[in-house]
């Protein structure tokens, strides 16, 4: 096999995991939402509660490419109340840097 066949072939394989992570990540944003809505967001913990807006607002910036506007309502409600003061946007950027659109 010619190097360009193997190095094609490691590039192909490379794209073939990263597609499949972000499957996979998609499917945990909606476990994620379902779980904020039925048992919504209990911890007191400073670390965790910064750790939880980060991961929420992924899930807000994936529900608004994915064009799902009720989750995205329900959603931003969710974090404001949660998180008065604090960036609730979503964060586009991590959406960007997968390539979802």
């Amino acid at each position: 096999m010619k190097q360009e066949e193997n190095d094609f072939d490691i590039e192909n394989a490379l794209e073939n995991i990263r597609e499949g992570a972000i499957q996979v990540w998609i499917k945990n944003c909606y476990v994620a939402f379902d779980t904020v809505l039925v048992e919504g967001i209990d911890t007191d913990d400073a670390g965790e509660r910064a750790e939880i807006l980060t991961a929420l607002r992924k899930v807000l910036a994936l529900f608004e490419v994915k064009e799902e506007y009720e989750k995205c309502q329900k959603l931003s409600w969710i974090l404001e109340c949660e998180f008065p003061g604090y960036d609730t946007t979503p964060d586009r950027n991590h959406i960007e840097s997968l390539g979802i659109y």
